[in-house]
């Protein structure tokens, strides 16, 4: 009885001396940046991912600033039946690249916006020109950025209580291969349904 006594107060003596030392233990330190990428056992190296859909920006290239427009022409008919004569018909542009830092994988989005009320022709169809002036500093590699332009159609009112109006339809437009060239006028002309 004595030893299983003595052996109860020895594991409570250990426990109790090795308690400060475990509160006082510090977790490891936990990484608030990841990067993704692939690690290599083999040959112990670490190769980051890049994403595919964007460019890789180098730190140490040299910046440009590209400026130009881009002009939409719609042509829109009006099919849905729950559009009457009076509803107006708006159309947005959006005109976006984006550039990531293969070192740092901080990425740069240049977004543009533009949006016209469109006027009616007829009670079945309605043409606007939606025209967006840009300017975006700061780009690494614009002969390897893709620029997307996208259209969003809404029929219905334009205020901010109204989250979709009667009807909208938006598609892709275009996807330019580069950023085009100081000064140039990209125009599109686009024949929508709603």
């Amino acid at each position: 009885m004595q030893s299983k006594f003595a052996c109860l107060l020895l594991a409570a003596g250990l426990i109790a001396s090795g308690a400060p030392a475990l509160a006082n233990t510090v977790a490891p330190a936990t990484p608030t940046h990841l990067i993704p990428g692939v690690y290599d056992p083999k040959t112990n190296t670490f190769k980051p991912y890049v994403n595919p859909g964007t460019a890789s920006v180098n730190p140490n290239v040299a910046t440009v600033t590209r400026t130009g427009t881009f002009v939409v022409d719609f042509t829109i008919t009006i099919a849905s039946r729950n559009i009457s004569t009076s509803t107006p018909i708006y159309v947005q542009v959006e005109g976006f690249t984006n550039e990531t830092n293969s070192t740092t994988f901080v990425s740069n989005l240049y977004d543009e916006f533009g949006t016209v009320e469109a006027d009616r022709t007829s009670a079945t169809a309605a043409h606007c020109s939606v025209t967006i002036p840009y300017s975006w500093p700061g780009l690494a590699t614009p002969t390897k950025d893709l620029v997307n332009l996208i259209y969003t159609i809404t029929a219905g009112t334009s205020t901010i209580s109204t989250l979709y109006g009667t009807r909208q339809s938006s598609q892709s437009i275009v996807t330019l291969p580069a950023v085009p060239l100081n000064g140039v006028t990209t125009t599109e002309r686009v024949s929508a349904t709603i």
